[in-house]
């Protein structure tokens, strides 16, 4: 990213989940560790959870609407073409705006330093 593009920034921000973003649940074998927001009216809802994928480890579900239903990965998977299995996104918005924000803070700091700069 060589610019700032703001317009993609809001958009993904507007999309996704409203923040304040944590990670919450329980540190023990009886529930998830998840990431979540706060919502008023709803209380802690999930925006990032992990699902079991059998003896291999776990992949992320995604809330999706204000019911708070959530997708697993590979429902939202895009795939880079359509005779392999191999992603290359997700459909999803808070998937997106996880995915893109160490491009977007390093644009932002770019910026940053750029009005720095040319500061009096």
């Amino acid at each position: 990213m060589s610019t700032i593009d703001f317009a993609a920034i809001r958009a993904d921000l507007a999309a996704a989940s409203p923040g304040p973003w944590f990670w919450g649940g329980h540190n023990n074998s009886y529930g998830p560790i998840e990431l979540r927001s706060r919502r008023p009216g709803w209380g802690h809802c999930t925006v990032m959870g992990f699902r079991r994928l059998g003896m291999r480890g776990a992949q992320p579900t995604f809330w999706t609407d204000p019911h708070g239903d959530l997708v697993d990965a590979r429902s939202v998977a895009v795939q880079q073409v359509t005779y392999r299995t191999d992603i290359k996104d997700l459909d999803n918005p808070n998937a997106r705006l996880i995915a893109r924000a160490p491009e977007y803070i390093a644009a932002l700091l770019a910026e940053i330093d750029r009005l720095r700069a040319v500061q009096p």
